[in-house]
């Protein structure tokens, strides 16, 4: 059990029976954790979070569990309009872009691994709904950014992380693919350009933090691929485009529905899905791709 320290706020409601299915994990913006409590355990400000993780490891509990925080604000994710009333919030203390962003803790990282693998195993709470701020808002909000390791969090067993081997993907999409990739993983869909491009942007701070430029490519592509329509198998799944060889040699091109089943093994079996047509093999699996 984790040690944790009470700072009660007094801003929070009653889920009124909503049942929590998701996480959502932010970061301060302040240049001190103190500071951060005073905001979120101050009435009038009307902010919180159920914990506070402090970068030397220290975990403030400052809503129940079995209570909505308010943390996430106007948001959306999965279909879901209401993201405060079914998550946890998490604030992880960092200065944040506009204060001196830095790198989290190892430390930090530990004890809110530590923090999030309990909560999910309380709540059971599906990989794909372990997310950021910027997830759920990719409007209005960048947080925790593109420092923050979901990568090593993935590899806990806490949310996802693509495994991609076709590195040099030339993969391309028309706007309209990209805005139903995108959904279908479970962002809102962006209604112009700018919306498009913040939540492009959003997806690549959390799976492609080297390269934020809020510009789709084959890279992202493969990366959102992976987890639409169907869960991966322990989230490791690898994304392929063109074809993978299947028994005897013969060619095999997956969809994301013929992918469940003898597809993802390599067998010669499945259906093309749309023009760039991508394939799936598991990742311990290694077939060659032609």
């Amino acid at each position: 059990m984790l040690p944790l320290k009470n700072m009660p706020s007094p801003n929070f409601n009653s889920r009124d029976g909503a049942v929590v299915s998701a996480l959502v994990l932010h970061y301060t913006g302040m240049q001190s954790s103190q500071d951060a409590l005073d905001i979120l355990c101050d009435r009038q400000a009307q902010v919180s979070a159920h914990y506070v993780v402090d970068e030397d490891g220290t975990i403030y509990s400052l809503v129940d569990e079995a209570d909505c925080a308010w943390h996430a604000g106007v948001s959306y994710w999965r279909g879901s309009k209401n993201i405060n009333n079914i998550s946890i919030g998490i604030e992880i203390v960092n200065p944040g872009h506009r204060l001196g962003y830095r790198r989290f803790p190892q430390v930090q990282m530990d004890t809110m691994a530590e923090l999030c693998s309990g909560i999910i195993g309380r709540h059971a709470i599906k990989p794909v709904n372990v997310v950021g701020h910027s997830d759920v808002a990719p409007l209005r909000k960048i947080d925790p950014g593109e420092l923050f390791d979901w990568k090593w969090l993935a590899g806990k067993g806490i949310g996802l992380w693509p495994v991609i081997r076709n590195q040099k993907s030339e993969i391309r999409s028309q706007e309209s693919e990209i805005i139903v990739n995108l959904a279908e993983y479970g962002y809102e869909k962006p209604k112009n350009d700018e919306e498009l491009s913040k939540t492009i942007a959003a997806f690549q701070r959390h799976f492609r933090p080297s390269n934020v430029n809020g510009v789709w490519d084959g890279k992202c592509l493969l990366r959102c691929l992976q987890w639409c329509s169907f869960p991966p198998p322990d989230g490791r799944m690898v994304a392929r485009r063109s074809s993978v060889r299947g028994e005897g040699g013969r060619k095999v091109r997956a969809s994301r529905k013929a992918v469940a089943g003898n597809a993802r093994l390599g067998k010669p079996k499945g259906k093309c899905y749309r023009k760039y047509t991508a394939c799936y093999t598991l990742a311990s699996k290694g077939e060659k791709v032609r």
